[in-house]
């Protein structure tokens, strides 16, 4: 018996050296088969610097661990030290609780592509097929989980994609004073601070039960450069710098993500894009957004204010139709863009979404915006302010033989109390162009539909002196001098546009014609003059229709074709321009009536004359023209019987055109010619086998053709020199000013003359 209890002491001495022999070594013997089995366990290779293990706390701390990436050589989860204190007792209920957990030095490197992540292996661990053992598992008895004191602290993360080579968030800090699994709320604190610069704080409270959250975040100074990659994925740029802050409230349901309300401010500050030759792009001094309330779920949309200070953006036109930003766009952007023109909405939308890039948030982003902005009509919503001020813009066009530029400051642009129960929506703007000018408007948008619009603007104090590029290149004629007041006023109901513009040009004047032909040939400069009035200003009223609906409809195309009829008029028609202008008749200043014969003006002539030359006499650059027309056959008919009666009636053989007098002229032609005795005297002077032709051949044949077309032409060259001696000498124009044309033969139709002068214009070149 003693032999049996010393071997039972013995025994028992053994036993609880071996467990104790066991428990000293079970943290290197579960590393060792850690380690060993990581492939099978894992598929990943794991290594542990060391496990150790308090009994008597039951605290377990885990240093130097690092879990690798699939090939074996990189890291993708490593931390300096874990330590976790579990509750033992609780066990024996149930329940893991672990009173204190802390995690130091977490270090995880996260790979994106497309939809995919480097970890998408590891989930796919927890995966099982065998719906017997879950549903067995789901008959046991069920276990709780708790955690208390959870606190990660100097963390870092890295993450890697296609677009985006590194983002690094460093000295990561993460709080979680309590977790219960069968508690109603949880709280949550982390801090994020970025290796390019900037802090993200979050704080939550969750509602476990009803899957409800409320999340704090702010965010001060986060440098934008951050982001740049996702820029560059589109397009070629040098750099994208700039700050972000943000103080928002986010509230909702992590089940339903339809449910969702943001409040809280965002704001940018001193945002710049730079292109290749890292000249600005765009620029943006303060963006700040105040949120009172968005509700995704009801459409509910309520802004405090949009503030937008000191906004700049430069658009440049090349010749080979291009832009400084469509040259920027990368090829694959551009193809998708133009596949995307030749679709339908319903395509487009397809692809859209099979062709979002999960890999840049933007993209995502972008898509719902999109998305949300498909039912603006339902939604509702309260502005209190937009504003955008200090901005200025610059344009610049190469397609001018001369670059355009043009300067855009001090744009200004207002809008408050915007709400979806107002039937309209107002907003002002103003701006400074090109240092001289002022252009001030509003725009009105109707909440029933917001394609509805009325546009109304003024422009003033417009020097045109800089756009002479355009009227260099497209009608050879620079601008040297000369302001604008332009006023429009549009309004377009159901894609029906109706525009009204007034635009009156002050001093306007083309200087010399450039060499070279033009890319429209139109006689500008002589239009230009005859649309000014007596101060030397020009009206113009430009209405313009048409439905914007219809894709053969291009507005630019039918507001250049109006202005260039109205340049067409004046020239073709100035007439009526004139009249209106000098308080003149209309129809008295288109041409000089000539009666038959009549070799010289008369008094009526005169007159029409002198308004003729009031007006070249206030337009200096603007020379006449006198186009004389006649009846050729009825001016030889008609002189040959005024020859024939005057040989009849006065034997006089030396009568001529040029010296009988107007009253003689008409006492010849009140003659009857068909009186007997003049028929048997023009008989007596022709061959008798020509007796029975009209009275009117036989004078002819009596007279002589040709005898008549000589007389007759000088009667046309008399009525000429008459014109222009009464304007050089009668009204002190210079001869210079004065041009005869004569028109072909028999081209005059009329009843009242057989000779006019029909007026025109002309601008020395």
């Amino acid at each position: 018996m003693a032999k049996a209890k010393k071997f039972l002491k013995v025994l028992g001495i053994v036993l609880v050296g071996l467990v104790l022999l066991l428990l000293f070594l079970l943290s290197s013997l579960v590393k060792s088969y850690v380690e060993k089995n990581d492939q099978e366990l894992l598929g990943r290779e794991v290594l542990i610097e060391s496990i150790g293990i308090n009994y008597l706390s039951m605290a377990i701390s885990i240093e130097g661990f690092d879990l690798k990436e699939a090939d074996g050589i990189k890291s993708f989860l490593k931390f300096d030290r874990m330590y976790l204190n579990l509750e033992p007792w609780k066990l024996f209920s149930n329940t893991i609780y672990i009173e204190e957990y802390k995690l130091d030095g977490l270090n995880v490197s996260v790979e994106q592509n497309g939809k995919s992540f480097n970890f998408d292996d590891l989930l796919a661990l927890g995966e099982s097929t065998d719906t017997t053992t879950a549903e067995q598992e789901d008959s046991s008895e069920p276990w709780y989980f708790g955690l208390a004191n959870f606190h990660l602290s100097n963390g870092k993360i890295r993450y890697e994609s296609d677009i985006n080579p590194l983002v690094e968030l460093e000295g990561i800090d993460v709080a979680v004073p309590l977790f219960i699994d069968t508690a109603q709320y949880v709280n949550a604190f982390v801090n994020l601070n970025f290796a390019t610069g900037g802090v993200l704080s979050l704080s939550t409270k969750a509602d476990m039960w009803n899957t409800f959250f409320n999340l704090h975040i702010e965010m001060q100074e986060l440098n934008l450069k951050m982001i740049e990659p996702y820029f560059t994925a589109y397009m070629d740029l040098n750099s994208v710098e700039g700050t972000a802050n943000a103080d928002l409230r986010v509230s909702g349901n992590w089940e339903n993500t339809d449910i969702m309300n943001v409040g809280g401010s965002l704001g940018i500050r001193k945002f710049e894009i730079q292109d290749p030759r890292k000249e600005r792009l765009m620029a943006l001094g303060d963006l700040a957004i105040s949120i009172d309330t968005i509700q995704m779920s009801n459409a509910l949309y309520n802004i405090d204010y949009v503030r937008v200070k000191e906004l700049y953006g430069i658009y440049e036109m090349y010749d080979d139709g291009s832009d400084n930003i469509t040259r920027l766009l990368k090829n694959d952007t551009q193809e998708t863009t133009q596949a995307n023109d030749t679709t339908t909405s319903t395509d487009t939308e397809a692809i859209a979404e099979a062709e979002i890039d999960y890999s840049n948030p933007f993209a995502v982003l972008g898509y719902y915006i999109k998305d949300i902005a498909k039912s603006y009509t339902e939604s509702e919503y309260k502005v209190g302010e937009v504003s955008i001020s200090e901005t200025a813009f610059d344009y610049v066009d190469y397609t001018p033989r001369d670059p355009f530029r043009y300067h855009l400051t001090d744009f200004k642009f207002l809008a408050d109390s915007l709400n979806s129960d107002n039937e309209v929506l107002k907003m002002d703007f103003r701006a400074t162009l090109n240092g001289t000018g002022r252009f001030e408007g509003y725009l009105k948008s109707y909440t029933a539909n917001l394609a509805d619009l009325d546009l109304y603007y003024e422009i003033e104090g417009v020097e045109l002196t800089p756009f002479s590029p355009y009227t260099s290149h497209y009608v050879n004629y620079p601008v040297v001098l000369g302001d604008m007041l332009y006023i429009s006023d549009t309004k377009i109901r159901d894609g029906k546009i109706v525009s009204s513009n007034n635009i009156n040009f002050n001093q306007f004047n083309f200087g010399k014609k450039n060499p070279g032909s033009a890319l429209y040939d139109l006689p500008v400069k002589l239009a230009i003059n005859l649309l000014k009035d007596l101060n030397g200003d020009i009206h113009l009223d430009v209405p313009i229709e048409g439905d914007l609906n219809d894709p053969e409809y291009k507005l630019g195309k039918i507001i250049w074709q109006t202005v260039k009829n109205i340049l067409l008029k004046a020239v073709t028609a100035p007439f009526k321009i004139l009249a209106r202008t000098f308080g003149m008749d209309e129809d008295e200043l288109k041409s000089i009536d000539f009666g038959l014969m009549q070799n010289s003006i008369n008094e009526h002539q005169q007159g029409q004359l002198k308004d003729l030359s009031k007006i070249l006499e206030d337009k200096k650059e603007v020379n006449v023209e006198f186009k004389r027309v006649t009846k050729k056959y009825e001016e030889v008919e008609r002189y040959c019987i005024l020859k024939a009666v005057s040989l009849y009636l006065k034997q006089d053989e030396n009568l001529t055109i040029e010296t009988i007098s107007d009253e003689d002229r008409q006492a010849l032609l009140d003659f009857d010619i068909k009186d007997e005795n003049f028929s048997l005297y023009v008989n007596s002077k022709i061959p008798e086998r020509d007796w029975t032709q009209p009275i009117q051949k036989r004078c002819i044949i009596y007279i002589g053709e040709e005898k008549a077309i000589a007389a007759t032409d000088r009667v046309g060259n008399l009525r000429s020199e008459s014109i222009r001696a009464y304007l050089v000498n009668e009204r002190g124009l210079d001869n210079e000013r004065l041009r005869f044309v004569v028109l072909p033969e028999d081209s005059l139709i009329t009843h009242r003359s057989n000779a006019i002068y029909n007026v025109g214009f002309w601008i020395a070149e």
